[in-house]
């Protein structure tokens, strides 16, 4: 069993090399900030406003899609987010690999304690009721240097795979940022493993999205969350684990270089992953890029 590490990076928001259509509109670091980086206050960009000026409808659609609210509660709905993020779920920004995570995971991320049931949203078409995108968000409480703020966790947004770059993604993010403002909530935490913003052009001959018969089998992946490690040597405490995925007939155990985790990366012989991910804040400004062992937030 291989164990890879993916490199993670942290700003505080999209730092671009031009302007992007979307995020330059957004209460995020902008390109021009990065000279001013000692002036500008650690702080919210964006003041809250008055509840009562919240949007209080959902953003208008094209008459063929409608919103839908995901009951996590529901088989039926569970069903429905699981096979559409399954079959449209991409992790990487070639479009290489998509994960397959079970519904029962899902369930669980998706709501734990506190979470707001109308922050799991989904576009449907109307006549035949099938999904086109989704995106979920669940609340926390984040630690920025002294501060703690409640924030939103944003995770799966995902748009089928035939409607990328048809302005779907900007779409759900305005539309779940609007729910959180409604619950009281101005901050956001997300990952990512584009730079924004980014080149989606490709030039080389035959490239392709991955099919499932380009490869024999499917990966089983294990994934490393929260590791706390007081008595027990973390690295006893990542190997154990590693023992435990390979009994269970896991082929990778990923883990990122957060927290203490790169330290014990060497001993317990891990390769290091070609990918990097990037965490983004979303109204609120630090002025330093972080280093991953200053993260304490994994975001799948």
């Amino acid at each position: 069993m291989d164990c890879s590490s993916t490199s993670s990076n942290a700003t505080g928001s999209p730092t671009p090399q031009r302007r992007h259509k979307f995020w330059q509109t957004q209460p995020v670091k902008q390109f021009e900030d990065k000279g001013n980086s000692t002036s500008l206050p650690e702080s919210p960009i964006e003041n809250p406003i008055a509840l009562s000026e919240v949007k209080k409808e959902p953003y208008k659609l094209a008459k063929n899609f409608e919103w839908v609210t995901c009951d996590v509660d529901s088989e039926e709905m569970m069903t429905e987010v699981y096979n559409f993020l399954t079959n449209n779920f991409v992790e990487d920004d070639n479009n290489m690999f998509r994960s397959d995570y079970s519904r029962e995971f899902l369930r669980r991320v998706l709501s734990p304690p506190g979470y707001f049931k109308t922050w799991h949203i989904a576009l449907r078409v109307i006549s035949s009721k099938t999904p086109i995108s989704f995106i979920s968000g669940v609340p926390a409480r984040i630690r920025i240097r002294d501060d703690v703020v409640n924030m939103a966790e944003i995770n799966f947004l995902c748009v089928h795979r035939k409607l990328r770059f048809k302005g779907l993604g900007p779409l759900m993010i305005k539309d779940l940022t609007r729910r959180v403002h409604s619950d009281n909530i101005w901050q956001a935490a997300y990952a990512t493993g584009s730079c924004y913003p980014n080149s989606r052009s490709t030039s080389t001959q035959g490239f392709r999205e991955m099919k499932f018969h380009d490869v024999p089998e499917s990966i089983k992946a294990a994934y490393s969350l929260y590791n706390v490690s007081t008595k027990t040597p973390l690295a006893q405490l990542m190997k154990d684990a590693l023992i435990m995925a390979k009994q269970k007939d896991y082929d990778v155990f990923n883990a990122l270089d957060v927290m203490q985790n790169e330290s014990v990366f060497e001993e317990l012989k891990c390769r290091i992953g070609d990918g990097r991910l990037h965490y983004y804040l979303y109204n609120y400004r630090i002025n330093c890029e972080l280093k991953p062992s200053e993260i304490g937030l994994v975001l799948m």
